[in-house]
């Protein structure tokens, strides 16, 4: 373990309070020239799994087929830190989680409209869940990361310091 994250790591009630709390991460593939790929997503977590949907086609899908191992990065960010007299004493305050596991598509359309309805209450909840167009349901792409790791490390501000959002 880094020796910072030995100091501010997050526990795993904690880990799980950040996933639940962010809104969207970027979900990290290995494409298919080598490279890493990164890809904002909405998402929602159910257990051991996070849940989020596309389209059914693509680059990132692509790389899935390819490679189901996959990375999501999540932050929440509560301002900068000024810690001393000149600029390079400033740091932010933060929490961040990195999630590693393995992607697989969800065919069950119950599963898929479930999810979507989960999605929904999280993002956007005074939208009405149930008033789902199933056709739209049916057509959309929807992946289950199963959870393999999580790590999560925080810097939280010291007494005294000087915070500005």
């Amino acid at each position: 373990m880094q020796p910072n994250m030995e100091k501010f790591h997050l526990d795993v009630a904690e880990i799980n309070a950040v996933l639940d709390k962010c809104k969207e991460g970027v979900l990290c593939t290995i494409g298919q020239d080598g490279y890493p790929y990164g890809t904002p997503v909405n998402y929602v977590r159910d257990g051991d799994y996070i849940l989020f949907h596309g389209r059914k086609m693509g680059e990132k899908v692509d790389n899935i087929k390819a490679n189901n191992k996959v990375c999501l990065t999540v932050m929440i960010t509560n301002g900068f830190e000024h810690c001393g007299p000149d600029g390079c004493n400033t740091t932010t305050n933060y929490e961040s989680v990195i999630v590693r596991g393995t992607v697989s598509e969800i065919e069950d359309e119950a599963e898929k409209v479930k999810m979507l309805k989960a999605t929904i209450a999280k993002l956007v909840p005074e939208r009405i869940p149930d008033a789902m167009n199933e056709k739209m349901a049916a057509a959309a792409a929807i992946y289950a990361i199963k959870i393999e790791s999580a790590t999560g490390k925080y810097h939280r501000p010291m007494a005294g310091h000087k915070i500005m959002y």
